[in-house]
């Protein structure tokens, strides 16, 4: 609403006359602003949700590639943090981040993971950094991962 100087003179000379007229409104209608509330919220809610899709795709590309870039962050921290101070194998010195993954020290992985759904991917990565765990897990090549595994006997087993 544009107000023109009238407007603006009238509001300025009886502005708490109006203000009390509102506050009196609100208390004796408060049902009648709450539809009309609801009304508006449902309307724009379409128009938002219209506009947050148009920007998703228009921006798609450049938001992948954010997420991959968070996600190899979050993977060189957590192996970092869990191979001792340095992104490689603890047993062999691996530095190729396509190579390394975590491993239970003590194994029980299969277990770990059929217990917690959520124990995979992005979710695990965020787990084992928030909760510290440098007694359980390290960072292991694939290789050593799986030398480890048959010399243990470790092959589907659940604890």
């Amino acid at each position: 609403m544009v107000l023109t100087s009238y407007n603006r003179e009238y509001y300025q000379k009886h502005k708490e006359e109006i203000r009390k007229k509102r506050k009196l409104y609100r208390d004796t209608h408060p049902d009648l602003i709450k539809a009309g509330l609801r009304r508006s919220y449902q309307k724009h809610k379409i128009e938002r949700n219209i506009q947050a899709r148009k920007r998703y795709h228009a921006n798609k590309d450049k938001n992948l590639s954010k997420q991959r870039e968070y996600y190899q962050s979050l993977k060189k921290e957590v192996l970092t943090l869990y191979g001792g101070g340095k992104m490689a194998c603890t047993k062999c010195g691996e530095t190729r981040i396509d190579c390394l993954s975590i491993d239970h020290i003590n194994g029980g992985g299969n277990k770990h993971r059929k217990d917690n759904k959520t124990a995979h991917g992005r979710q695990f990565y965020y787990q084992l950094r928030k909760n510290l765990r440098l007694d359980t897990y390290q960072t292991l090549c694939m290789n050593c991962q799986f030398i480890k595994r048959a010399k243990n006997k470790e092959w589907g087993k659940v604890k």
